[in-house]
């Protein structure tokens, strides 16, 4: 059995059928993750909102009333088959490294009480500690591409997500606000992982209608302490590093924003920042230095924060 399988009844994939792309991309990276085969999953033909009745009033753009309408019946058909738990991923949803070996952990210590697990998210209000530092309990967490439901929750969560005043009373409103707000009301109790498991891929957004780079949103600053590797090393690997894509400033002080904002990127992304700058420029200039790996091997180690102790983190194997 899959490690998902293992701990949700069904895995929904939301996917407009035009994305043959993402279908293929994603089931070959759950496959090789140990995550789930083919035989374990519930594709669902999202709502194309380029070919829907989208009325006046809806603001969001066309991808977001398709996404909302996408949502509403992916948890409609859970609630109608008698779905315990339900996982519901996106198609441009994208998995750690270690969720397969993280992800038990952290269900042991959800609680009883917990209605949706976001396994990637973004936090807009700062989370609860729980009892353990790897948990945490959210206040308002949107984003839907990687959460489950608890049976129990879909009916206040359906309702919810259907509520077309309150997208009226707030122009622009987004399926995954219903979800934040809801949080935030106390309608349901939502937990996430202290280190998310899931982001969004990079590539051609369907709901934003623009190119986007891979987002992790993960909580903290510790971006300044991810070290630069040397875009020249031989043992370059784009998977795992971040290279600029502005011209470095002539100003020292000028550079170390750059490098700043370079790091911060790579945070985002989940990899690390790299530059033609010298070494000992990068030495003076930023506290997170300069590594040199020697092979793919010690680059992959060196890319795996925050297991790997760059920082302190609850999932530091430090």
């Amino acid at each position: 059995m899959s490690h998902l399988k293992q701990h949700f009844d069904r895995i929904a994939i939301i996917s407009l059928p035009a994305r043959a792309d993402r279908r293929t991309r994603l089931m070959a990276h759950l496959v090789e993750s140990a995550l789930a085969g083919p035989a374990d999953v519930t594709w669902v033909e999202a709502v194309d909102g380029s070919a829907a009745d989208v009325p006046a009033w809806w603001e969001a753009g066309e991808g977001a009333w398709g996404c909302r309408a996408s949502q509403h019946a992916t948890i409609a058909a859970a609630q109608q088959d008698g779905i315990e738990r339900l996982l519901i991923l996106e198609d441009d949803a994208v998995f750690h490294p270690r969720a397969a070996e993280w992800l038990p952990q952290i269900m042991d210590l959800l609680p009883a009480d917990w209605d949706l697990f976001f396994l990637g998210g973004q936090h807009l209000q700062r989370p609860w500690p729980t009892q353990h530092p790897r948990l945490l309990k959210g206040r308002c967490i949107t984003r839907t591409h990687a959460y489950a439901v608890q049976r129990r929750a879909y009916k206040v969560l359906l309702e919810a997500i259907s509520n077309d005043a309150a997208y009226e009373a707030n122009p622009g409103w987004h399926v995954d606000h219903q979800l934040g707000l809801g949080q935030s009301a106390g309608l349901w109790q939502a937990y996430a992982p202290a280190w998310w498991l899931a982001a969004q891929d990079e590539g051609a957004s369907d709901i934003a209608c623009q190119q986007d780079q891979r987002r992790w949103w993960q909580e903290g600053r510790d971006y300044w302490r991810l070290p630069f590797v040397m875009e020249h090393h031989p043992t370059l690997h784009r998977e795992w590093l971040c290279p600029p894509t502005t011209p470095v400033p002539t100003d020292p002080l000028a550079q170390a924003v750059w490098l700043r904002n370079l790091a911060r990127e790579a945070w985002q992304q989940g990899r690390l920042p790299t530059c033609t700058l010298p070494a000992a420029q990068i030495n003076r200039l930023w506290p997170g230095g300069v590594r040199a790996p020697q092979n793919l091997q010690e680059l992959t180690h060196l890319a795996d924060y925050p297991a790997n102790g760059l920082f302190p983190h609850p999932f530091s194997q430090s």
